[in-house]
């Protein structure tokens, strides 16, 4: 019994750090994107392109949100049994840097309406 339960954590540790790798790659790129500073575009077909990159920027975010939100449970589960204060920032880091690249990712659209 002690066994099953030690091979559940085992899998349940090695899937959250597998997740959190690839989250974390996929944070750091999109971190990467959003900071870049868009420049005034003089022309229409400029502006749609802009306005296309951005519709991408949020496919992209959006089509992560499932893997966040597993990561999450996954978290959820770990904690219940591991109390470690460097686990808990982590997390919380993560979660942090994930809802601030939604809310960058939101001030963007009302500013290409400017560009």
């Amino acid at each position: 019994m002690f066994s099953n339960i030690s091979e559940a954590a085992a899998e349940t540790w090695k899937q959250f750090n597998e997740g959190y790798e690839e989250g974390s790659n996929w944070l750091r790129n999109m971190e990467s994107k959003a900071r870049q500073s868009f420049s005034l575009r003089s022309s229409l077909t400029d502006k749609q392109q802009a306005l296309d990159d951005y519709r991408k920027f949020m496919g992209d975010i959006e089509g992560r949100a499932d893997h966040f939100r597993e990561l999450s449970r996954l978290s959820q589960v770990l904690l219940e049994s591991c109390s470690d204060a460097g686990f808990i920032e982590q997390v919380a880091q993560f979660k942090s840097r994930y809802a601030t690249l939604v809310e960058h990712a939101k001030v963007i659209f009302p500013n290409l309406c400017y560009l």
